[in-house]
């Protein structure tokens, strides 16, 4: 688990990132399913990305499993009453890229670590 000055650097770094690079989303169908569901359309992710909260902070980093250099963060922020549940990282080539994961309803009750 990070410590909260972790997680708000990250977060810091990917709302900055948000606003200097286009968001590298993954369209898995999981992803395009739950989005239609709840009608959040792909040019509303970045927006929504901007408003999570140390808060909202579930677990990470954490290693990727398919043994890319990459350290994901789980969050899992409210929007328009649903929970979702979002994977991101970054990624460091010329400068720091947003890439989105997981982007969906969660399916599990999350854990809140920094939530009293």
């Amino acid at each position: 688990m990070a410590e909260m000055s972790e997680v708000r650097g990250f977060l810091l770094e990917m709302k900055i990132s948000l606003g200097l690079r286009e968001l590298r989303f993954v369209e898995r169908d999981k992803n395009i399913a739950s989005m239609a569901e709840i009608g959040i359309l792909q040019r509303d992710v970045p927006g929504i990305l901007r408003t999570v909260q140390a808060s909202d902070y579930c677990e990470g980093p954490l290693d990727d499993d398919k043994g890319q250099n990459k350290s994901w963060w789980v969050f899992g922020p409210e929007h328009e009453g649903e929970t979702l549940y979002v994977k991101v990282c970054l990624v460091r080539k010329n400068g720091s890229q947003v890439e989105c994961l997981s982007f969906h309803k969660a399916e599990r009750p999350l854990i809140y670590p920094f939530r009293s």
